[in-house]
């Protein structure tokens, strides 16, 4: 996934996957933190790249054997 918005700063790129890290203020930033776990319980790995005020790119990898069709 990929936007163009005000990008995330270097040294905040390990915290935005914490769970109550948020820009958007109180009551939030949960979903990073919850699709990290659910990348890692499936033994996948999630990693950011980050150009402030350019871009923000996520990348997922995940695991495949070729047998599993779903989840």
């Amino acid at each position: 996934m990929s936007d163009d918005g005000p990008g995330i700063e270097p040294e905040r790129i390990e915290a935005i996957f914490e769970k109550g890290v948020s820009s958007k203020g109180a009551e939030r930033g949960v979903g990073l933190a919850l699709v990290k776990q659910q990348v890692e319980a499936l033994g996948g790995v999630i990693s950011v790249e980050s150009e402030p005020g350019i871009f923000t790119q996520f990348f997922v990898q995940l695991p495949w054997d070729g047998k599993r069709t779903s989840l």
